[in-house]
């Protein structure tokens, strides 16, 4: 079954490019130059453009497949208290003032 697939394929192939160069072959001489190299240049061009949206498209079905999970944002850290062992407040019997010693 893939060989006569295969097969097919090429079949076509030749068609389509015989009926090419019969159609280019028709055409004057100044012009079937600037055809055959417009032929080539969108030939490539659209290859690459080919290329390009079937790899954008996989980008974003992969995308997809791995959810868009919501970037875990880190609280940003406050600066430690420094802690000071020998200090000790205070509170007067008077007015309610602190001292720190």
């Amino acid at each position: 079954m893939q060989s006569t697939g295969r097969a097919f394929f090429f079949v076509l192939a030749l068609a389509a490019g015989v009926l090419l160069a019969l159609a280019v072959f028709q055409v004057p001489q100044p012009w079937r130059a600037i055809l055959v190299a417009w032929l080539l240049i969108c030939a490539t061009l659209g290859v690459l453009v080919v290329r390009l949206v079937r790899h954008h498209y996989e980008y974003k079905a992969l995308q997809q497949r791995r959810g868009r999970a919501s970037p875990v944002r880190v609280a940003p850290r406050e600066p430690a208290t420094p802690r000071f062992e020998g200090l000790k407040v205070v509170m007067s019997s008077e007015g309610g003032q602190r001292y720190t010693i």
